[in-house]
This record gives structure tokens, C-alpha cells and sequence, in this order.
């Protein structure tokens, strides 16, 4: 389910692009310190967005190293590690080793296998460095297993523990920082995520006889695309309804910091993203 949460490139100036690789960097670095070399590969853009909103929600501004990038033979700006982006860092190893235990559980491919066995030994690190946070994961994770192996076919039931995952991010990220805003959005966001991804979905979960909570909630099934055209419109009001609430609880909060990367996502690229998803359900004009 990685993946979705991204800025829009092309909608940025360079300066701006600049500062969202930056906070990628952050969190590679605390990752390296943290973890070996190879699960830095682990860092993702999911991830990278909720290191800016975190930082944002804290009115919090790293400081800005020159540093050199496995990447790059040059010397270029990042930001130094700090608590937000070394906590982030133990919390994406347990997101992403229970990610790919999903995956597992799902189809069993021999890649997902070897991924996740190679993560065993930064998973273990990264539990003891946030042991409160993976407790209620591992909890929440199991509520999700259960429903997802019994077929929910209540939409809001099988949305709420993923969506969870997120606000319990927000809440061991935060600390006492965190608000009721921050928990609506980080809420929605997860439960975003999990709803797009089953859009996305739909006929690769269907051929492989998987569960899709969109399929089980509304039923029906033939192709993804008479699906889509026959659902469209409670389809539609998921979708939006949740972006809704993303947008009213972000505006909400009037964040100072870094905004021009969390509106470029919250306002711009997650609608995209849900746009372009419903488009290639949609019949080309003959």
C-alpha cells in the first residue's frame, strides 16, 4: 500500500523540490544511523510526507547540513537528523516489515519472502526503539487480518484499522503535541490510503481471488471497469468525502511551516492521484 502519498513535481519550483529531498535525505541518514546501510532502501515518499507534516505540527525547522549522498559525488543540502526523523525512522521498519508480511500473507512470491526475511534484523531494533508504537500496530494489524480473512463487507469496519495505524503514528510522533486535528487527518489519510489502494486494485485482487474491501462492501463483480461504471457514484463519494476531510482538518490546523510542500499534496496531489485511478476505468471515446 506504499506509494500514494507523493508530491507533485511538476507543480513545484526547483527551490521547493529542493527542500522535499532534503527531508528524504533526513530520514535516509537516521535510517543509517539507526539501521544498516541496505534499509535505507526502506525510506519511501509515505513516509517522507509525514516527516513534514510532523516537523510542521511542531513548528519545528531541522538544520540544514551540506552532506554527500551514496548518489551523488557532490555535496548537497540536507537536513540534520533529529528526534522527529530518528523516531520516524524506527516506525517506517515496523510499518514496512508488517507491509510486506501482508504482502506475504497475500500471494506468497518469493521476492516478498526474501524482503521480509532481511528486514527480521532491523525489525527487532526498530520494536525495542518504539516499543509503545508497535504494540498498538501489532494489535491493529491483527484486528485488520481478522477482518480481511472473514471478508468484511462493511466499508467503515475494514477502513478503521489501517486508518488507525496512521493516527497511532501521529500520537507516538507528537507526543503531547498531538491535537484533534492532527488525529482527523492522519486518520483520513490512512484511510485514504487504504482506499485507493483497493481501487487501484481491483482486477489484479479479483483474478487472484483475493479480498478487496470495495468488492465485498458493494458487490457484483465482472470486469474493474463495469464495476467502476455501475459504483461510480458511492465510489465517488468515498473517495472525495475522505479528501474532504483530509483538506478541512489540514486547513484546520493553519500550519506556518513548510506549506508549500502539504498543500501541493493535500490540495493538489491526492486528488490527482484519485482522478488518474478513475480515469483508466473510464471507457476511451470510440
Amino acid at each position: 500500500m506504499y506509494g500514494y502519498l507523493k508530491i507533485e513535481k511538476e507543480s513545484l519550483s526547483e527551490g521547493q523540490r529542493g527542500l522535499y529531498q532534503a527531508f528524504m535525505c533526513q530520514l535516509c541518514m537516521s535510517t543509517k544511523n539507526s539501521f544498516r546501510h541496505p534499509i535505507r532502501l526502506c525510506v519511501n515518499n509515505d513516509i517522507n510526507l509525514f516527516n513534514v507534516l510532523f516537523h510542521a505540527i511542531l513548528d519545528f525547522s531541522p538544520e540544514v547540513i551540506k552532506s554527500r549522498c551514496l548518489l551523488s559525488v557532490k555535496r548537497m543540502d540536507m537536513l540534520s537528523p533529529d528526534t522527529v526523523s530518528e523516531r520516524l525512522s524506527a516506525c517506517n521498519i515496523v510499518l514496512m516489515y508488517f507491509n510486506l508480511l501482508d504482502d506475504v500473507i497475500d500471494d506468497g512470491g518469493i521476492k516478498k519472502r526474501l524482503a521480509l526475511s532481511a528486514l527480521k534484523g532491523s525489525f527487532k531494533r526498530a520494536k525495542n526503539l518504539c516499543t509503545s508504537f508497535y504494540s498498538q500496530i501489532d494489535g491493529i494489524y491483527n484486528e485488520l487480518l481478522d477482518m480481511e480473512k472473514h471478508r468484511e463487507s462493511s466499508i467503515d469496519k475494514v477502513c478503521d484499522p489501517f486508518a488507525r495505524m496512521s493516527d497511532r503514528l501521529a500520537h507516538f510522533i507528537l507526543g503531547d503535541k498531538y491535537n484533534p486535528l492532527a488525529g482527523v487527518l492522519c486518520y483520513n489519510i490512512g484511510k485514504w490510503v487504504y482506499l485507493i489502494d483497493a481501487l487501484d486494485d481491483l482486477q489484479k485482487d479479483a483474478d487472484g481471488k483475493k479480498y478487496n474491501p470495495l468488492i465485498s462492501c458493494l458487490g457484483g463483480f465482472t470486469t474493474a471497469g463495469e464495476f467502476v461504471s455501475n459504483n461510480r457514484e458511492e465510489l465517488e463519494f468515498m473517495m472525495y468525502s475522505t479528501l474532504n476531510s483530509i483538506a478541512g482538518a489540514y486547513n484546520d490546523m493553519r500550519l506556518s511551516k513548510f506549506t508549500c510542500l502539504l498543500n501541493n499534496v493535500f490540495h493538489r496531489s491526492v486528488r490527482s492521484i484519485t482522478e488518474n485511478i478513475f480515469k483508466k476505468y473510464t471507457p476511451l471515446p470510440r
